[in-house]
């Protein structure tokens, strides 16, 4: 099963069929070289009816640890791309990688963690892949996470940068198709501890009714979770890289967070214009944006630090 290659007498390929044979496609090359995957969102979540069906730009896979480069050698052999990724700091760790082919419209994002499910990745991978489910996209069979898994999916999506994304409606509405679909909250709250996803999903399980004590000793793992839902932007990682940086090289890591390349400005807001006018516009929209964040960011990045420091000096 090879990828379409596009000729002058063919039809151009549309962004829902795209989605259905990508994911089709790549799910049947993983099963050839004996690789598991597991199909995140898109067409399968609404095949479970826990999100009504939509346009994607893109299809977003979850590989088992330590297959994630083979999986892209692979697709790399069929002339997908990675996708220029911006050098810059993250409050969490990068979770994909972006590939992109020419003649397709649309993205494949190939997944090594899903963020929010905290823990030992491989023991996560395992749990999700045990309780997965089986569905037919474009005459393929591919697997997915269950219903119950794949609400934490989305919830946690939706929750891991709520206001810089768009996504503060989507909680409520996902609230209304679990009940919908009679997912229990014994349900999903057994399965987030098992995800290590209690906490982090804990404004959706609250939702449903849940009694989930705040964690009064997060793990650093989940403070990084907690600095980037409040983050708009990349003032905080920022402010963090700049106060773990020596102190001789402070002043270098500020001043690349307010002025980043044109490479990497470019990769951050593909929407500039060309030209310098696109990137002076692009870097002072940056640190416009930068200030208005930067009291409240100060403010939470500082008690971040503070408490790492606390937990390194602890007698």
């Amino acid at each position: 099963m090879g990828v379409p290659e596009a000729t002058e007498h063919e039809i151009t390929l549309g962004q829902r069929e795209a989605v259905d044979l990508a994911t089709a496609w790549v799910s049947y090359r993983a099963a050839r070289l004996g690789i598991r995957t597991l199909v995140l969102k898109g067409p399968v979540a609404a095949q479970q009816r826990l999100r009504a069906q939509k346009l994607s730009a893109d299809v977003d896979v979850l590989v088992e640890p330590h297959q994630v480069q083979r999986l892209a050698a692979e697709l790399e052999t069929a002339g997908w791309q990675e996708r220029f990724t911006p050098a810059i700091p993250w409050l969490i760790e990068l979770h994909s990688t972006t590939l992109i082919h020419e003649n397709w419209p649309i993205d494949i994002d190939v997944h090594h963690y899903w963020p929010g499910f905290l823990g030992d990745r491989t023991v996560i991978f395992d749990e999700l892949w045990n309780t997965r489910s089986r569905h037919e996209i474009a005459g393929i069979t591919v697997f997915a996470p269950d219903r119950v898994s794949n609400s934490l999916v989305l919830a946690l999506h939706a929750l891991r940068r709520p206001a810089a994304e768009s996504r503060l409606d989507e909680i409520p509405i996902l609230v209304k198709a679990v009940q919908r679909e009679g997912i229990t909250t014994d349900q999903l709250t057994s399965r987030a501890l098992a995800l290590g996803a209690t906490q982090t999903a804990r404004p959706f399980l609250r939702r449903l009714g849940a009694v989930i004590p705040t964690d009064l000793s997060p793990s650093e793992e989940l403070r990084l979770w907690n600095l980037n839902a409040n983050s708009k932007g990349h003032t905080r990682a920022w402010l963090l890289a700049v106060a773990q940086a020596p102190w001789h090289t402070k002043t270098a890591v500020l001043f690349r967070a307010a002025f980043p390349r044109p490479s990497e400005l470019r990769g951050l807001h593909p929407e500039l214009e060309p030209g310098w006018r696109g990137l002076i516009r692009g870097w002072v929209n940056r640190i416009a944006n930068g200030l208005r964040e930067i009291p409240r960011a100060i403010s939470e990045v500082s008690r971040f630090a503070a408490v790492n420091r606390n937990r390194r000096y602890k007698p």
